[in-house]
């Protein structure tokens, strides 16, 4: 049986990065993901910042995303509740 320094859990955008960033590290990395093929599903349920991206050597492109947000909303259980806008695309 193979033994690596890391096993991550999910291959993410976030599980994809920790394993590229541990591996430049000269760790081994082995990445477990429940998919069966790469690239499937076809989204990511979360919210990726353009910088965020460009910090990891990623330019992306409107192809890439089914959307990108300029506002939002976010409440908390209390019911209060904070507005955020911009008016370039910052979240896809």
């Amino acid at each position: 049986m193979e033994e690596y320094d890391v096993v991550v859990a999910g291959g993410s955008i976030s599980g994809l990065m920790s394993a590229r960033e541990i591996a430049k590290k000269g760790y081994s990395v082995l990445v477990l993901e429940e998919g069966f093929e790469v690239g499937t599903p076809d989204h990511c349920g979360g919210l990726v910042s353009k910088s965020a991206l460009n910090d990891m050597g990623i330019e992306p492109t409107q192809k890439t995303f089914d959307s990108m947000i300029n506002s939002a909303l976010i409440y908390s259980p209390s019911g209060k509740h904070i507005e955020i806008n911009s008016k370039n695309r910052k979240l896809l």
